[in-house]
């Protein structure tokens, strides 16, 4: 329960903040796995930043979040795919890490544990030391690891189940990865775009 122990302590603040579709469930939780891995994502970010030490929220602009919270001394964490991004002002603050959607994809190159010890020392590097829990890094990054694997079973296990099904530990819907296909393929959309002649 390090991130509601903190509070006492520190006005620092971690928000992450994303576009939808860019990734910013695994990020959110790749952080939480370092800095607070027993605790659930709060969301949004207006509903939680006096009690929480991370919180999530889509959308918006980052620096006018930091002004609205001016009284915290925030860190920004978001996540970018293709054209949900930010403006070059916004990605090239100090207090703004910018994590590429590709880099959290895991290839045959690139397995899920390297995936995480790559993010997890970006994050780690970006993040002011007083929040980071009293551990070595290769024990944060078991922790990390660990709640990405347990997010990972939860997508799987709602895959197929409505998006009014959630789970508020990880912030992960049912058909939370690729909704967007999966809702072309209940509608028929998906059809339209074959050839004449094929069914």
């Amino acid at each position: 329960m390090l991130g509601r122990k903190m509070l006492d302590k520190t006005t620092t603040r971690i928000v992450q903040m994303s576009r939808t579709g860019t990734g910013s469930t695994f990020v959110v939780n790749l952080v939480a796995g370092l800095i607070c891995p027993d605790e659930p994502i709060c969301f949004p970010t207006r509903n939680w930043i006096h009690t929480s030490l991370l919180s999530k929220c889509h959308g918006g602009n980052p620096l006018q979040v930091m002004e609205e919270f001016s009284a915290f001394d925030l860190y920004l964490i978001t996540s970018t795919r293709g054209e949900k991004t930010y403006k070059p002002e916004v990605l090239e603050h100090p207090r703004v890490l910018e994590i590429a959607y590709d880099d959290i994809l895991e290839t045959p190159d690139r397995p899920l544990k390297d995936v995480v010890e790559t993010l997890s020392d970006a994050i780690l590097d970006f993040l002011p030391p007083h929040i980071v829990p009293d551990r070595s890094r290769a024990e944060l990054k078991v922790t990390a690891l660990d709640r990405i694997v347990a997010m990972n079973r939860v997508v799987e296990q709602l895959s197929d189940k409505p998006f009014s099904i959630y789970d508020p530990f990880f912030h992960v819907h049912g058909s939370h990865r690729n909704r967007a296909e999966k809702q072309r393929r209940a509608l028929g959309l998906d059809r339209l775009a074959e050839p004449p002649g094929r069914t």
